[in-house]
């Protein structure tokens, strides 16, 4: 399904995600992934569960002095058994699908925001990940590419069978997108 947490800025919303993703523990509560506690489980636990995790931060977080090829393929070297070509050669895919064949050898300043945003969305996908969480994806690309983002959520949900949650501000477009959402209220800090 794909999941929607919406709320004015400052509501709370990327600060929900980074609990959710493991970056930053809650200061009171839990994180539940199929009954198994997230924060109070074990080291091993948690990076278990956090390589069935796709994450996706607004202009697509990529790190400066990598290649966007060696940026998609970082999580595939640290969580798998591929050989080095083999990386490659899933890092390549995962690029062409987000329309970035021939870019692979381009840092991320020799792009422009889009591009970076689709290079973001291909690592993130890079494992294929059963959860996708995206903060804000759409935040830095155009009408026409941030519909073009709403038709790859749902292929990831439809097609690949993916769990999307999403924090966005286009509340347009999580109405036409989610199946669930939450609405979160900065005033009295509830959902």
């Amino acid at each position: 399904q794909i999941f929607a947490i919406m709320g004015e800025t400052g509501a709370g919303k990327s600060r929900l995600i980074r609990h959710m993703v493991g970056l930053d523990p809650p200061a009171e509560g839990e994180v539940y992934y199929q009954g198994e506690a997230f924060w109070s489980g074990s080291e091993e636990c948690r990076e278990r569960l956090m390589r069935r995790f796709g994450v996706l931060f607004a202009g697509g977080a990529l790190f400066s002095t990598k290649t966007l090829i060696e940026n998609v393929a970082v999580g595939l070297r640290l969580h798998t058994d591929l050989n080095p070509d083999d990386v490659l050669a899933v890092a390549r895919l995962k690029l062409a699908l987000m329309g970035l064949l021939g870019y692979e050898n381009h840092y991320p300043s020799e792009v422009d925001e889009t591009r970076r945003t689709w290079a973001g969305f291909a690592r993130a996908t890079a494992l294929d990940p059963e959860i996708l969480f995206l903060d804000e994806p759409a935040a830095l690309l155009d009408p026409l590419g941030a519909r073009r983002v709403d038709e790859v959520i749902r292929w990831f949900r439809d097609d690949l069978g993916a769990t999307v949650v999403i924090v966005s501000n286009d509340h347009e477009t999580l109405f036409s997108i989610a199946d669930e959402a939450i609405f979160l209220d900065s005033e009295t800090n509830t959902m």
